[in-house]
C-alpha cells in the first residue's frame, strides 16, 4: 500500500512497490508559451462545472441549471473540487458520483529519470487508460468528469504532469521541462504500472505530448486518442489567437487588458474562457472555472519552444512510426483550426477523425447533445 494524504491507498501498479519519490502539494496551471503568449493553448479548464456520471444524469442537471456553482456542490458533496482548485494539500480521491465506479481510486507518486516526483491518481476498473491534461501546465483536475465517465469501463491512470497539480518542479527551467523530460515520465509511468503498451488519451497539449511519447516510443503505444489536439509544429500557433479573440467581446477584452495589466493569468483565463466555446451561455456557466487555475508559471514557456524545435524531427519520426491506431475527436468550432486534424492525419494517416458540429474545445462542457456525443465517440474509440 502507498501512502497518500496521511491515508493508506491501493498502489497502483498493484504491486507493494516504494517509487523512491517525496510528495509535494500544490495546484498548478500556466498556459504561457515561449516568447509569443499562445492565448490558453489548451484552454482546458475548467470541466468541473460539467457533470460526471451518466450521460441522462449530466443532461438533466444541466438543463435543471446545476451546471452552477450550486448545483456542484449538490452532486460533489464536502466540495472536493475546490479545496483542489483552491490549492488544498490534502490528497484526496476524486469525488464519487452516480453512474461511476470510484471504489477503486488509487493514489501514488513514482520518481522519473532526472528524480522529478510525479504524482499519479487512478480510479476506476478494467482495461487501463493513460489521460494527459493539456496545457502544458494545466491540473488535470478539469477532465475530472471525463475520467469519472471512462471509470465505468475502464482504469484510468491520471498523470500530474510535470510542473502541475501535485507533481511539483524544484526549478522552473528548461532542462526540467525539456520534451526529453516529458517522454522520460511517460516512461516511468509505463514501467510503473508494469505495461508492455500505453493507451494514451490526450487533451489539446495532452494530444500533443501523446503524439511525441509515439514518435519516441511507438512500440510502446497501443492506441492514441486525440482529443482537440494542438498541432505538430508552430504553424496553428497565429490561426487558433485570430479564431479565440474573434469570439470575445468589448467586455471580455477589457477583462482581459485588465487581467494583463495586474498580471493576473487567472483573470487573463476568464477574459478569454467564452473563445473556446461555440455556445456563450454556456461559456458563461462555466467560466468560474478559471479562478485559481495557475500554479507554477513558466511550464508552457519552456515546454512549448521545446516541443516545437523538435517538431521536424517528431513529424519524421511519426511518419515511419507503424499504423498504430489514431481517433482525433474535436470540436468543428474549436479556435484550433480544422486543418490541424487534416495535418496530423497527413502524417498519420491511419487517423480517424470525428467532428463534433455546434461543439468548442471542450466538448464535455458544452450543451448536453454535444456532450453526450462526445462521449458516444469516446468509448467507442476505446473499444
Amino acid at each position: 500500500m502507498a501512502k497518500s494524504g496521511g491515508k493508506e491507498s491501493e498502489n497502483i501498479s498493484g504491486k507493494a512497490e516504494n517509487a523512491g519519490g517525496k510528495t509535494r502539494i500544490r495546484v498548478d496551471f500556466p498556459i504561457i508559451a515561449g516568447s509569443a503568449r499562445i492565448i490558453a493553448i489548451s484552454a482546458s479548464l475548467q470541466g468541473v462545472q460539467n457533470m460526471p456520471g451518466k450521460h441522462a444524469d449530466r443532461a438533466s442537471a444541466v438543463r435543471s441549471g446545476n451546471s452552477g456553482v450550486h448545483g456542484l456542490k449538490r452532486l460533489f458533496p464536502g466540495a472536493v473540487l475546490f479545496a483542489l482548485l483552491a490549492g488544498s494539500t490534502a490528497a484526496m480521491p476524486p469525488p464519487a458520483s452516480a453512474g461511476t465506479h470510484t471504489a477503486a481510486a488509487s493514489h501514488d507518486q513514482i520518481a522519473s529519470n532526472d528524480g522529478t516526483t510525479l504524482y499519479v491518481q487512478a480510479v476506476g476498473r478494467g482495461s487501463p487508460v493513460v489521460l494527459l491534461a493539456g496545457g502544458p501546465g494545466l491540473n488535470p483536475v478539469y477532465m475530472q468528469p471525463v475520467w469519472e465517465d471512462l471509470a465505468r469501463r475502464h482504469r484510468v491512470i491520471v498523470l500530474h504532469q510535470r510542473g502541475t497539480g501535485k507533481s511539483i518542479l524544484p526549478v522552473v527551467d528548461a532542462a526540467h521541462l525539456s520534451v526529453d523530460a516529458y517522454v522520460d515520465d511517460l516512461e516511468a509511468l509505463r514501467k510503473h504500472l508494469g505495461l508492455q503498451k500505453l493507451v494514451l488519451v490526450g487533451h489539446s497539449w495532452g494530444g500533443m505530448l501523446a503524439m511525441l511519447y509515439l514518435s519516441r516510443q511507438p512500440a510502446r503505444v497501443e492506441k492514441l486518442v486525440l482529443l482537440d489536439p494542438g498541432g505538430l509544429d508552430p504553424s496553428f500557433v497565429k490561426p487558433f489567437g485570430e479564431n479565440l479573440r474573434a469570439k470575445l467581446t468589448e467586455s471580455d477584452l477589457a477583462m482581459l487588458q485588465a487581467g494583463q495589466a495586474a498580471h493576473d493569468p487567472n483573470l487573463e483565463l476568464k477574459a478569454k474562457w467564452p473563445g473556446y466555446f461555440y455556445d456563450r451561455d454556456r461559456a458563461l456557466a462555466t467560466r468560474s472555472g478559471a479562478d485559481g487555475a495557475f500554479g507554477q508559471d513558466g511550464v508552457g514557456k519552456f515546454a512549448m519552444p521545446s516541443y516545437f524545435a523538435n517538431s521536424e524531427t517528431m513529424i519524421l519520426a511519426l511518419k515511419g512510426a507503424g499504423s498504430v491506431p489514431v481517433i482525433l475527436i474535436k470540436g468543428k468550432q474549436d479556435p484550433i483550426d480544422e486543418s490541424v486534424a487534416t495535418s496530423i492525419a497527413t502524417v498519420l494517416p491511419q487517423t480517424e477523425i470525428k467532428l463534433i458540429d455546434e461543439c468548442g474545445h471542450l466538448p464535455w462542457l458544452e450543451r448536453p447533445k454535444q456532450a453526450d456525443e462526445f462521449y458516444g465517440l469516446l468509448h467507442r474509440a476505446l473499444e
